[in-house]
């Protein structure tokens, strides 16, 4: 287990590397305990260890043909369904936001496979998250302190020729406030469920996506602050 995480980035393990280590040591300190002593403590802690790793091989079909290997790859086949209203509306949000929800899907299929979620992986994509988030915010602080200094200027003013610059900088800043707040939001929002155990982070995710959209509206929803910015 510990070489499969090493050398692939899509290891089906239900622990990282560090957690793997701190786990075979707990587990030989336990066996040199149990050896002098018949502990209760010792098998209960094995179990608990034991019943993540069967539940994981139970999810991945390890032994039948149709096992999944890889962490993001799906095992049942999907069904894809075509309907006019949705996919214009889809495309046209796409094309809107700058693509920033297609980008934002695909990395969402890649951690929740098949209504399952992987643990490690799903810290990492919380990890990615929350540096994004955190960058847009600082940079759009940035942003929205040269639009204000610049309306500050004694000569800017909305009925001269200048008016549609001036109100070029107002959608700026309506833009790059509106990325500001929703950065804000879901960092918290991250920070409540992201740290979260797999079963409640997948509970999470079910509710988010139980819309006509499906997962599409959670991307959609996570790519808002980048393409506001962007607006902006």
């Amino acid at each position: 287990m510990r070489v499969q995480i090493i050398t692939s980035d899509t290891s089906l393990s239900p622990f990282g590397a560090d957690e793997l280590s701190s786990i075979l040591e707990l587990v030989n300190q336990l066996q040199e305990s149990a050896q002098d002593t018949d502990s209760p403590h010792c098998t209960c802690v094995i179990a608990r260890f034991m019943h993540y790793f069967c539940r994981a091989k139970y999810y991945n079909f390890c032994g039948l043909p149709c096992a999944r290997l890889d962490a993001d790859k799906c095992v049942y086949k999907e069904i894809t369904s075509f309907h006019p209203l949705t996919s214009s509306l889809s495309f046209a949000l796409d094309a809107m936001l700058f693509w920033a929800p297609q980008a934002h899907l695909d990395d969402l299929r890649r951690v929740w496979v098949d209504k399952c979620l992987n643990s490690p992986r799903w810290k990492d994509y919380n990890a990615k998250l929350m540096a994004e988030w955190t960058g847009i915010t600082i940079y759009s602080t940035v942003m929205l302190a040269v639009n204000v200094s610049f309306l500050a200027v004694p000569n800017v003013n909305i009925s001269t020729s200048q008016s549609i610059g001036v109100i070029a900088i107002y959608l700026s800043i309506i833009s790059i406030t509106g990325s500001m707040v929703i950065s804000v939001l879901l960092v918290r929002q991250n920070q409540r469920y992201g740290c979260e155990s797999a079963d409640k982070a997948g509970d999470f995710l079910y509710s988010m996506t139980d819309t006509l959209f499906g997962d599409k509206a959670l991307a959609t929803v996570n790519s808002l602050p980048y393409a506001m910015l962007m607006w902006g």
